[in-house]
């Protein structure tokens, strides 16, 4: 979940809606929610918002490969940099998060680092890159993981592990194959999934959590951009009804089919984004796009927020009030207001800062040799 170098406010705004699904799914079962907010899951699907992070990191992490080594070529300081650049822009937001997640865990379940057997796994399996490993295994053999305020907020960073993983595949792939193989690569991994099973509880099966379709399909369209091209006045059209289909996809298409098609729409919606302004412009774009260039901060915040919100209302009010229409409200407030509040800060900390010193200090090797 990458900030887009060329800073495209429309793919910032689909970042936004992207998180928005994403979050709108996590507050099931955490949260005491109305029943016509519970009610919705028997119709829509939200979950499909990560393949869209996944589409627009394929885009973006193809362009930024190609445009190194057209600057330096194809050796090992171009690899090297284009690696120290992704673990500057991502690890240090994630180790923070982390050690919050260990303090929320602690204060939820009331005592300092609980459960050392099972949290130990999930801080290793985050920072490692290997969580999705770790998460499948668990999920798709029914092994219990923890407590569920304890690996709620770990749970997160399984797509963080893959996207590491579709980076390395990407990366080998463009700096040894042609472009043109490069591409065919692309192509069979996409293809080679499809052959993986799936049933309709997605998650219980290894597709949910090694998904490769959308990332590689906005790779490809990064190539094949200038020929595939949208007309302008279907653009917004394109974004709105792959959105519900999103929404509505287990009723549109037999369970095999779920997965490659949210991916194919996950690249046609970033194509769509791609051109004039369609979804930035406005108060609405405007507030997308503020909370797209979060998302990453969002994505890694949110759920440590749930939880202690959830728990801190708990323990201070009443088991009437916690059920509430009005504690709901409350719960919704805090969660809106913190959430804002923390991603913003880790955004401005530990995203925008660190880029501009590694950029520095790059520039001043680049300078040297």
């Amino acid at each position: 979940m990458l900030e887009n170098e060329n800073k495209n406010m429309d793919i910032q705004a689909l970042r936004g809606i992207a998180i928005l699904m994403v979050i709108y799914a996590h507050i099931k079962g955490r949260f005491p929610m109305p029943s016509f907010y519970e009610e919705s899951f028997k119709y829509i699907t939200v979950w499909s918002g990560v393949d869209i992070f996944l589409a627009i990191s394929g885009f973006l992490m193809c362009m930024t490969l190609n445009r190194d080594i057209s600057k330096s070529g194809k050796n090992i300081s171009t690899y090297l940099n284009f690696w120290i650049r992704r673990i500057f822009r991502l690890m240090p937001a994630l180790i923070f998060w982390v050690l919050v997640y260990v303090v929320v865990t602690s204060y939820a379940n009331e005592r300092w680092f609980p459960n050392p057997e099972n949290l130990t796994p999930l801080i290793k399996s985050t920072l490692l890159g290997y969580a999705n490993i770790y998460w499948s295994h668990g999920v798709v053999n029914r092994i219990s993981l923890g407590p569920q305020d304890m690996s709620d907020m770990f749970a997160v960073t399984w797509s963080l592990s893959l996207e590491w993983q579709l980076y390395l595949i990407i990366s080998l792939s463009i700096f040894t194959l042609s472009k043109n193989k490069s591409q065919i690569a692309f192509v069979f991994i996409v293809l080679a999934s499809l052959l993986m099973p799936t049933n309709e509880r997605q998650n219980t099966e290894y597709i949910w959590w090694f998904r490769p379709g959308a990332f590689m399909l906005g790779a490809i369209t990064y190539y094949h951009i200038d020929k595939i091209k949208i007309i302008n006045n279907l653009r917004l059209p394109c974004v709105i009804i792959s959105l519900l289909i999103f929404l509505f996809i287990p009723y549109l298409f037999e369970d095999h089919y779920v997965i490659p098609v949210i991916s194919a729409l996950s690249a046609l919606i970033l194509m769509s984004a791609i051109g004039k302004p369609i979804l930035s412009n406005g108060v609405v774009g405007r507030l997308l796009v503020w909370i797209g260039e979060r998302s990453y901060s969002v994505y890694l915040c949110h759920y440590a927020i749930i939880h202690l919100i959830s728990k801190f209302i708990f323990i201070n009010t009443s088991a009437d009030f916690y059920n509430s229409t009005s504690g709901t409200i409350l719960m919704l407030t805090m969660f809106i207001v913190l959430t804002s509040i923390a991603s913003d800060i880790s955004y401005r900390v530990f995203e925008r800062k660190l880029i501009r010193i590694v950029k520095i200090l790059m520039l001043k090797r680049s300078e040297t040799n």
